[in-house]
């Protein structure tokens, strides 16, 4: 969903503490904010975002590279995924819709797909060992969903199982509006209408919702729960709508409802072990120790986006004025 350097780079060297767990700032930049990112283990770690800038560490995050993908450098990276430590791919949002994909991490991009309506706006990427996916806000009337058999490297449309209502679309907010579970996707939405679907299911979420700045803008699950998080990101104080938490119950899918809600609107969200959670907003950061029902705000600053290593246990979160940071535990 549509919503939007002398480069002065800072390593802090501050752990920002909340009772036993923390927050520490590795990066900052003025004038760049970070949406996208991808952690491939408890070293490697790769963001994206404005200027046609990305990020990666190979330590772990202790020292950091910021190279621009060239000639795309005004083009905004809201999302980028790693397949391999050398394959990775990203996505631009606005028109040309555009996914860049590179085998020698980042050296050298190839575009492998582009779509020239003025329309179209692409919100999220999701890799699945050789599978991955892409989509967009509506488009025509129908959600817009793309699909790739080969790593990336080609990409063609498929069918989205279920119709757009009015004013319903996805956040470009955090990479993280799909999740790959129970061998099927899942997507959550926002705007208007706040949805969780996948294949012939779909609940409507306990979001805030009915205007185009509302709903959901992330999805993680562990066991037998999805957390989703949103909100209204025009109102980012108001804790009211800001979470659902959606258990399995056999074969069906049933909405709880936390005691004690996160710090306002949340745009990302990662398990991090056991019943451990973690939610990044505007206003700050929560973590929760019992699956989700109850939130305690961290001494932290905002992040954009939060994800844990998809072969470690290192969660990474990184967001406005290029601020990267690693949960310390």
């Amino acid at each position: 969903m549509k919503y939007f350097f002398p480069f002065f780079l800072l390593f802090s060297l501050c752990i920002i503490s909340s009772l036993a767990q923390s927050v520490r700032v590795l990066a900052e930049y003025e004038q760049i904010s970070w949406r996208g990112l991808s952690v491939w283990d408890d070293s490697f770690v790769v963001v994206s975002g404005q200027k046609g800038k990305i990020g990666f560490s190979k330590n772990g995050g202790r020292t950091w590279e910021f190279p621009t993908i060239k000639n795309y450098e005004q083009r905004d990276f809201r999302d980028i995924e790693m397949i391999s430590e050398s394959v990775w791919i990203t996505m631009a949002v606005g028109s040309p819709g555009i996914i860049l994909r590179t085998e020698n991490q980042g050296q050298d991009w190839v575009e492998v797909y582009k779509d020239d309506d003025p329309n179209v706006f692409l919100d999220d990427v999701l890799t699945n060992s050789s599978k991955a996916w892409c989509i967009g806000d509506p488009l025509n009337g129908s959600f817009y969903l793309l699909e790739s058999m080969d790593k990336g490297k080609t990409w063609k449309k498929i069918n989205f199982p279920h119709q757009p209502k009015e004013g319903e679309a996805f956040f470009a907010a955090s990479g993280s509006n799909m999740i790959y579970s129970q061998k099927k996707l899942w997507f959550v939405t926002g705007g208007k209408t706040s949805r969780l679907l996948s294949n012939s299911y779909e609940i409507i979420l306990p979001l805030k919702q009915g205007s185009e700045s509302t709903g959901a803008n992330a999805i993680d699950y562990a066991g037998d729960r999805m957390i989703i998080v949103g909100g209204d990101f025009s109102r980012d104080s108001i804790a009211e709508g800001s979470i659902a938490i959606v258990k399995r119950q056999g074969n069906t899918w049933q909405n709880m409802k936390p005691s004690q809600l996160p710090s306002g609107y949340r745009s990302g969200v990662a398990w991090v072990y056991d019943f451990t959670w973690i939610t990044v907003g505007l206003n700050g950061v929560d973590f929760s120790t019992d699956n989700g029902m109850q939130w305690k705000k961290m001494n932290a600053p905002g992040f954009h986006t939060v994800k844990r290593a998809k072969h470690g246990k290192t969660v990474f979160m990184a967001g406005a004025k290029g601020r990267i940071g690693k949960l310390i535990l």
